[in-house]
């Protein structure tokens, strides 16, 4: 078996320690019946969600495939897609990075290793119709810089009832923050600089 690039290794150790932190604030909400994971790299989130919330059912989105395979030996219990969550369905590029949890349908040539791979996108609204879902009591999406674009494809954001995520720049906040704010309280933190989490919780 391959050993694991150090910096992967630290990668996914970041995760783990962000979930055991409690960073997205998902600890101790309530009526939490279905979640959804966006993003999920190898599963640390869908893990902490299963064991918080064994009686809720959790949907785990993640497009690489190297990513996914990890993920389907890692965590069990959870729905798993080997899909992009987008703003509309059909099939787009995702563009590999040096650290898998950076692989971004956007380019980003500080980040990208050369490679790419053909992925097929799923939306959230398109999910919840198929298996008959009426809300997402919570969403963590963390999807390199296209949070905005799944978030505005939302026609009913009542549906949402939390939402927590990364954003990548101040322009990206901004954008999250003006798209939820008519439906949910938004609070934002900096974690780096000009990289941050974003909570919003339905009014």
């Amino acid at each position: 078996m391959a050993e694991i690039p150090t910096r992967i290794r630290r990668d996914m150790a970041n995760s783990e320690r962000e979930c055991a932190l409690d960073s997205y604030r998902i600890a101790e909400r309530k009526n939490v019946t279905v979640i959804f994971d966006v993003g999920a790299y190898h599963g640390s989130f869908s893990r902490q969600c299963r064991l918080l919330y064994p009686a809720a059912r959790v949907f785990a989105f993640e497009p690489s495939p190297d990513s996914f395979a990890k993920l389907a030996k890692t965590t069990h219990g959870v729905g798993l897609f080997n899909y992009a969550v987008a703003a509309k369905p059909g099939s787009s590029t995702l563009y590999l990075s040096q650290v898998p949890s950076c692989n971004s349908l956007r380019e980003s040539p500080r980040r990208e290793t050369g490679d790419s791979v053909k992925v097929d996108c799923v939306t959230l609204a398109g999910i919840m119709l198929q298996f008959y879902l009426s809300h997402i009591s919570i969403l963590k999406i963390d999807c390199e810089g296209f949070e905005a674009e799944i978030l505005a494809s939302v026609p009913n954001k009542r549906v949402l009832d939390y939402v927590c995520g990364e954003w990548h720049s101040e322009e990206l906040r901004q954008k999250v923050q003006d798209i939820l704010e008519p439906t949910h309280c938004v609070t934002t933190t900096e974690t780096k600089p000009n990289i941050g989490l974003f909570f919003a919780e339905l009014r």
